[in-house]
């Protein structure tokens, strides 16, 4: 089998017609469940795993699939630990930037009782 794609992008675009990158798309969501699951599960993540990023917000329906949520719920050694963990995927194109200019023009939306450092 001769694979004609390079990059990312060329995977995500053929991913509609072509079974092999499909299957690639689908098994890198199952990475992210698992990884994502993995890390709610050792940072007691209970407010959400919110994920980012280039490919993620291209593939949400994917992600909303049963494989993401298997691998992300599917720990054997804790059964069940983070099913009710609410997953979120950041669609925005400028997360790093629109985040620092909300919290700078609207400070006070962000501060909660014991997290106030200001003197």
């Amino acid at each position: 089998m001769t694979v004609v794609w390079n990059a990312p992008p060329e995977v995500l675009e053929a991913s509609g017609d072509d079974p092999v990158a499909s299957e690639a798309v689908h098994r890198f969501a199952r990475l992210i469940g698992r990884f994502a699951g993995d890390l709610a599960l050792v940072l007691l993540a209970t407010g959400g795993v919110y994920i980012a990023g280039w490919i993620a917000p291209r593939i949400v329906e994917v992600l909303r699939g049963g494989a993401f949520g298997a691998a992300f719920e599917g720990k054997r050694t804790v059964p069940g630990a983070v099913w009710a963990v609410p997953r979120c995927v950041i669609t925005r194109p400028e997360p790093a930037i629109d985040g620092p200019a909300v919290l700078f023009t609207d400070e006070d939306r962000f501060l909660y009782s014991g997290q106030d450092w200001r003197a």
